[in-house]
């Protein structure tokens, strides 16, 4: 299987926010990103080997205190499908558009170089240099969906009894029955007694001769 011709598999939007205070102290502007990323099958099926999704696409991650994360239930790896990434750092979204350019397995060499060369590093690294990989997330659109889709089961399961309702004719009876019933007395009737039930819950006093009229 080849590649699809002239098909966007990537789409990232990047917002960066910089103040004169921080221009001036020469620190990094603020910046977020989201980027939406389709995996074909056929950038899977010319693997030799799975490959496993980066630092923020695993449950566990390196912190100061622990460089060297543990190792995880279960490594998750890339499979056809949609993913999500976001992140809240200026490097990160540079180090996104860098590895734009890479197929699944440069990005994993990439990705295992850079983690190479941060425990190499790591006492010249502060606690800041770990905030990369925390700020940033990658997740397969799937995992996010089943928890979406557990809270809407209930929505989905009303629009069906609404639409077999419409289509059965039962929702049309119920109208008519409703209609019927506003041009009858009841309607004024309940209407006076709540009137009557608050006026006197208030405080107020019998109105004796309108009563025969509220009582049924």
């Amino acid at each position: 299987a080849g590649q699809p011709p002239n098909t966007i598999d990537e789409r990232c939007f990047i917002y960066c926010t910089q103040t004169a205070p921080h221009r001036a102290q020469r620190k990094p502007p603020t910046c977020r990103s989201i980027c939406l990323r389709r995996i074909f099958p056929f950038e899977i099926e010319v693997l030799e080997h799975d490959i496993p999704l980066p630092p923020e696409g695993q449950v566990c991650a390196p912190t100061p205190d622990q460089p060297h994360p543990p190792q995880p239930q279960e490594i998750r790896i890339w499979n056809p499908g949609f993913y999500i990434w976001t992140s809240s750092s200026a490097r990160a979204a540079r180090d996104k558009i860098e590895t734009m350019t890479m197929d699944l397995s440069k990005q994993h060499v990439w990705s295992q170089k850079r983690e190479e060369w941060s425990r190499s590093h790591l006492h010249l690294l502060s606690a800041s240099s770990f905030s990369l990989i925390k700020s940033s997330i990658l997740s397969p659109i799937q995992s996010l969906l089943e928890p979406v889709s557990t809270v809407l089961t209930p929505t989905s399961l009303a629009l069906l009894h609404f639409r077999n309702a419409l289509s059965n004719g039962s929702l049309h009876h119920l109208g008519a029955r409703a209609w019927e019933k506003a041009w009858s007395p009841d309607p004024m009737i309940l209407a006076m007694k709540v009137v009557k039930r608050v006026w006197k819950k208030e405080g107020g006093e019998d109105e004796g001769d309108n009563d025969g009229d509220v009582e049924g």
